[in-house]
């Protein structure tokens, strides 16, 4: 059910549904945790590693708890590259020839 509203708020775009999967990939690391003091592997270590990394990039790419900026530096960003998209479709409007006949 986790899993399910996860997708679902990450699908619709919803910024609190990019919390959740913080949330939602940290709670695994107390658990490998656990394990490794039980008996330590290549694997359990990797497993380790590799799920704390998916936290801190999640934090840092999208500028979580106030990381980098927080929620305004978030939105400044999304709103620079839709801009940025905007301007680039229009110059290649602007290039292209009017009546000009693409020849293959």
């Amino acid at each position: 059910m986790l899993e399910f509203l996860e997708a679902t708020a990450l699908w619709l775009l919803k910024r609190w549904g990019e919390y959740f999967a913080v949330v939602a990939t940290s709670l695994g690391l107390p658990i490998e945790i656990y394990e490794l003091t039980e008996r330590t592997t290549w694997l359990r270590v990797g497993a380790l590693l590799l799920n704390a990394a998916a936290v801190v990039y999640l934090l840092l790419s999208k500028r979580l708890f106030g990381l980098r900026g927080g929620h305004a530096a978030y939105e400044a960003e999304r709103h620079e590259m839709s801009l940025l998209e905007v301007e680039t479709a229009g110059t290649r409007q602007a290039l292209r020839p009017t009546g000009a006949r693409v020849v293959r």
